[in-house]
């Protein structure tokens, strides 16, 4: 999990030459989490392995 603090934070579109900006904030927290999603195979034997899963 990523927990990201800052200011002055722009989310914006690239079209071309120019930027859209779709919001815009003087404060933020921005939180991410990627749980990891278990796979099994038969190169894997008695071994768990992970791949990257959902972003939320």
């Amino acid at each position: 999990m990523s927990v990201l603090k800052g200011n002055d934070l722009i989310l914006f579109i690239d079209e071309g030459a120019s930027k859209v900006v779709l919001a815009q904030a003087t404060s933020c927290d921005i939180e991410i989490n990627n749980e990891p999603t278990e796979i099994t195979s038969k190169s894997s034997g008695s071994f768990k392995e992970y791949i990257d899963g959902t972003i939320e």
